[in-house]
């Protein structure tokens, strides 16, 4: 593994993956993740994400994790594209997460957008959850209401989940996403800026 490669991504996805760092690690794994972090973020420039968001999956799951913790919000049309783009696994979180963070106006509409695009295909299980779960955080934070309709009876949302089990029910699907979004709060924003 290069050094850039070990320094700005392997301390990191895996606990990035899935929001492990708020969900599943051990107290000692949740100490040496804040501390890695705590050590990039001074480090952290725009050329280094720009580089992470042209890597694969790892490293866009990382270099937007870190754009969203940073709030630096030039980055939100770029995740935008990706994130409509599917083009890869997992990455897609950290696209979400990046987009919740920046909580304004555009990045609402890149999720409205994904969201149009993928919900009517509930055979393919991609980036739903967090994109939807984004949404609604952003529409709390903005005093918007652009997820209502994707969840209102009848709504895209509702078909989409039917079959998937209680695991895409929204309530658990928002509850885990606040769980990541407050993590970062309590553990990053004196360090990030946020």
């Amino acid at each position: 593994m290069d050094e850039f490669l070990s320094t700005w991504v392997a301390p990191f996805y895996l606990r990035l993956l899935h929001g492990n760092y708020a969900h599943q690690d051990s107290a000692e794994q949740q100490q040496a993740f804040d501390a890695a972090v705590r050590v990039a973020l001074p480090r952290l420039t725009p050329a280094v994400v720009s580089r992470l968001l042209d890597g694969g999956w790892r490293e866009r799951l990382t270099g937007s994790w870190l754009a969203g913790l940073r709030g630096w919000r030039q980055y939100t049309d770029h995740l935008g594209a990706l994130l409509l783009a599917s083009s890869g696994n997992y990455a897609g979180q950290g696209y979400c997460f990046a987009l919740a963070r920046f909580a304004d106006e555009a990045s609402a509409q890149h999720l409205v957008r994904y969201l149009h695009a993928y919900l009517p295909r509930p055979e393919l299980y991609y980036d739903q959850a967090w994109a939807m779960a984004a949404l609604l955080w952003i529409d709390a934070q903005l005093g918007t209401a652009h997820g209502g309709p994707f969840v209102a009876p009848g709504g895209l949302w509702g078909a989409f989940a039917a079959d998937k089990g209680a695991h895409w029910e929204i309530g658990a699907c928002r509850q885990r996403f606040a769980a990541v979004m407050e993590y970062c709060r309590v553990h990053f924003d004196d360090a990030a800026g946020g």
